[in-house]
This record gives C-alpha cells, sequence and structure tokens, in this order.
C-alpha cells in the first residue's frame, strides 16, 4: 500500500469505501424527504360534530323555531333564532333562545369563525339550562 501524506493513517483504510461527494450528492434527497411530513407536526384533530341546538341556529333564519333533543340542553327542548350579527371579531353570529320542557330558559350565540366551522359561545349568559 502507497503512504498517502495528506491522509491520516487511521482514515487510510477508510477511503476506498467513503466518499465525499458521495454523501453530498444524497443530501437533497434527505431534505426533500424531511419536507414530506418526517419532522412536521400531525395535523389538528377534526372538530367536534355540531349539536343539535347549534346545528339549527346555525342553518335556520330569523324567526324559526323547532323541538328537539340535544344532550346539553335536556329533552324536548324549543330553540328559536333570534338574531343574526357580525361580532366585534368580524364573525357571522346568531343568538337564540332555548327554552326547555319546564319553561326555564337561555340566551345562546352561535358564531362561524376564520375556517368556516361554527361555534357555540360560552354559556355564561343566566342560568345554564340543566339536562333532565
Amino acid at each position: 500500500m502507497t503512504e498517502t501524506p495528506h491522509i491520516p493513517a487511521d482514515l487510510r483504510a477508510c477511503t476506498g469505501r467513503f466518499n465525499i461527494w458521495k454523501s453530498l450528492a444524497i443530501l437533497p434527497l434527505a431534505a426533500s424527504l424531511a419536507g414530506c411530513g418526517m419532522f412536521s407536526s400531525p395535523p389538528p384533530p377534526e372538530p367536534a360534530p355540531l349539536g343539535p341546538v347549534e346545528a339549527f341556529l346555525s342553518q335556520g333564519n330569523i324567526g324559526d323555531r323547532t323541538r328537539l333533543d340535544d344532550h346539553a340542553f335536556g329533552k324536548d327542548v324549543e330553540v328559536a333564532l333570534d338574531a343574526v350579527f357580525t361580532s366585534a371579531n368580524g364573525e357571522d353570529c346568531r343568538r337564540g333562545t332555548v327554552l326547555a320542557a319546564r319553561k326555564d330558559s337561555e340566551t345562546v350565540v352561535v358564531c362561524k369563525d376564520a375556517d368556516g366551522r361554527w361555534k357555540m359561545a360560552p354559556r355564561i349568559m343566566g342560568q345554564r339550562l340543566q339536562p333532565e
């Protein structure tokens, strides 16, 4: 074996198997694979489906009324769509009244977010209806 002065003795055994140019050639491939989700975070979970009250309010017209069962409000509740408005955040919103069979009522608001999903505003107005 011929002595090569510019390669250290401990690397001489590797020079036949390791080529820096071959290693650099696969670098773009590794970088493109990283863009295919190898290092990205998982997609956000799908939003929960709308409850019956939310679904009615998001699709109705002012003055519409219906009776329905909703696990969050109780059985046989009456829902009325009272108003349509734009929130301070620029979201399309709808205000309705939910009337329980025992004549308790609650005002609820649903708004469409920037992604086009309807969400109920936190239920803090008055006393919340308790499902029976």
